[in-house]
């Protein structure tokens, strides 16, 4: 049962990281100094649109990861895996979409 505590909190404190960039891009680092140069307004409204979606995605990732390796009973290595593997895939994959944004 306390696992899925766990990956529920975990996965909710993504999910909301998520929509507080989407509401508020300012939590964005270096937003101010993006924001000041030339035609960088419509790329970071893009990479926050990036951001946003896949930290939403991968909160709901951990929280089905949690809810299946808890109802399914997989050891804690393959649990803790469930945890970490979508935030660094989501980290990942934010880091090429911004460099193909070329923000």
């Amino acid at each position: 049962m306390i696992r899925i505590q766990i990956s529920a909190i975990m996965g909710l404190l993504i999910i909301l990281s998520g929509v507080l960039v989407q509401i508020n891009p300012r939590f964005i680092a270096g937003y101010d100094d993006t924001l000041d140069s030339p035609n960088k307004a419509d790329k970071l409204k893009q990479a926050v649109g990036v951001i946003s979606k896949s930290l939403i995605c991968a909160g709901v990732a951990i929280i089905l990861g949690g809810l299946v390796c808890t109802y399914i009973s997989f050891n804690t290595e393959i649990y803790v895996s469930s945890l970490i593997a979508p935030t660094v895939i989501a980290l990942i994959y934010i880091l090429i979409r911004l460099r193909s944004i070329g923000v």
